[in-house]
């Protein structure tokens, strides 16, 4: 009799298995994309989308190569069915642990953020156009909460179609082979390993092919660790951001150095090291969480009772005596910072620029077979338009509330009083209220204070009824 149901409850056992596999091997995965960011500045490629173009690619790869991955689809559904929906709503503020916590939700051993880094077609001369497309791809580990960065360069001169197949296949392989190749995280990673040169005190990467002799070497564990023991970065191995071949790299240097004359040609630089040196302490902490953090960020003070600031895309950040004067403590300076830093990471003035390209008379002058000289005008004068257009009426409103966005999150990761933005606007609804003339510009230029504290808190709310559903 025992026997009997011995059997029964193992044929039961085995029931329930057959049953139950397939719902759990359905409900986890490998690998889940959970969002896909456009740096580029490129909304429509050949009339079609192109997150949608690179995400679709991607999916493709990585379904062949990697089972179980979920696509940005699946896992946008899945998010919204366990109530997470609420994450895109969010995402910015979300950290690491926050994101593993959602990886663990959804049964995802990884998580996986796709960038659009850059798409360029750069015409030849004689060869017609080549065509590049820049790829990174973040990859968080739901149990460790171990961050890797893959990237992906797709040039081609045959077409478009042979550029995006080749940065596609170049970062799957990346991540199946976990070869982190960024060459703008992993060799800008603070916390990258170098061999010091004990003379010159200069420090280098250990692959390069120009280390100092052994007797003069020393290992040192990470970048941050040589800095503090008063090494610098070798040039060769760390060249500034300008130096690299990258054309949206090139048109931001381009348009930074249109910004940095028109203001500079319109306000005179102050000189004041103390406050320069206080401004560079204060947002130190916020570059080294952004994205962009092998930039080059530099402040520059104008002589003006005007209220404002400004980036430029190069990396120069502006900010009037008039704005310094209202500004009492380090965190409202940190938040005007990082707001005007978040213009930078998301390329807002390339989006700009992109933009009037595309509508512009220059445009066709630009596509269609003329002199150098005529293109070489054409460019030029709509470096000018765009930049001088961003100065005198400033960054669309949508990428003001982003940069908003971008300020807070940063401020709450690096542990600074993130709320500074309700004193900041409050400031500028009373010199409004007093009818302050030197206030006008920003009025022109930004949402109002009392749009921009709405939205912001209605970030940070969805941001918090995120985290009580995890």
């Amino acid at each position: 009799m025992a026997d009997c149901w011995i059997k029964r409850w193992f044929v039961i056992f085995i029931l329930m298995c057959i049953l139950i596999v397939p719902v759990f091997a359905e409900n986890h995965a490998q690998l889940s994309l959970i969002g896909v960011k456009n740096y580029s500045g490129v909304d429509t490629i050949g009339g079609r989308n192109l997150e949608d173009a690179v995400n679709d690619l991607l999916s493709n790869e990585f379904r062949k190569a990697v089972d179980g991955y979920r696509g940005r689809k699946a896992t946008n559904d899945l998010l919204k069915n366990v109530d997470l929906g609420l994450y895109y709503e969010a995402e910015n503020l979300c950290t690491n642990a926050d994101l593993a916590a959602i990886g663990r939700k959804i049964g995802s051993t990884e998580l996986g953020i796709l960038e659009i880094n850059g798409y360029n077609e750069i015409k030849r001369e004689k060869s017609g156009k080549s065509y590049q497309l820049l790829l990174g791809l973040k990859v968080l580990n739901s149990k460790t909460e171990e961050e890797q960065y893959f990237s992906a360069e797709g040039l081609s001169e045959k077409s478009r179609d042979d550029a995006f197949a080749k940065a596609v296949q170049q970062l799957v392989g990346a991540y199946l082979g976990k070869q982190v190749v960024s060459e703008e995280r992993s060799l800008r990673d603070e916390n990258a390993p170098v061999i010091g040169h004990l003379s010159s005190r200069m420090y280098h990467l250990p692959q390069c092919n120009h280390l100092p002799r052994k007797d003069l070497q020393v290992s040192i564990k990470s970048r941050r660790e040589a800095e503090q023991n008063l090494y610098r970065p070798c040039p060769v191995c760390f060249p500034p951001y300008k130096y690299f071949i990258n054309s949206d790299r090139q048109l931001e240097e381009t348009l930074g150095a249109e910004a940095c004359g028109t203001l500079e040609y319109y306000y005179r630089l102050s000189d004041n090291p103390d406050l320069i040196a206080r401004l560079r302490k204060i947002a130190a902490p916020i570059i080294a969480d952004s994205t962009r953090k092998h930039m080059d960020i530099k402040f520059r003070i104008l002589e003006t009772d005007e209220i404002n600031a400004f980036a430029a895309p190069n990396g120069y950040i502006y900010f009037t005596q008039g704005l310094l004067d209202v500004l009492e403590t380090d965190d409202e300076i940190a938040f005007v910072i990082a707001h005007e830093l978040g213009h930078i990471e998301k390329k807002h003035a390339v989006v700009s620029y992109r933009k009037a390209q595309a509508l512009s008379l220059f445009a066709a002058i630009l596509i269609a077979g003329t002199s150098n000289n005529t293109n070489d005008q054409a460019k030029a004068s709509l470096f000018a338009t765009v930049m001088a257009n961003i100065i005198m009426k400033g960054y669309s409103r949508d990428q003001e509330r982003e940069a908003d966005e971008m300020a807070v999150a940063h401020l709450k990761r690096v542990n600074m009083d993130y709320n500074a933005y309700k004193v900041v606007m409050g400031k500028l609804m009373d010199l409004r209220r007093n009818r302050v003339s030197t206030i006008e510009k920003v009025f022109s230029t930004h949402p109002s204070p009392e749009d921009r504290i709405a939205n912001l808190d209605k970030y940070l709310f969805a941001y918090e009824k995120l985290l009580s559903k995890l």
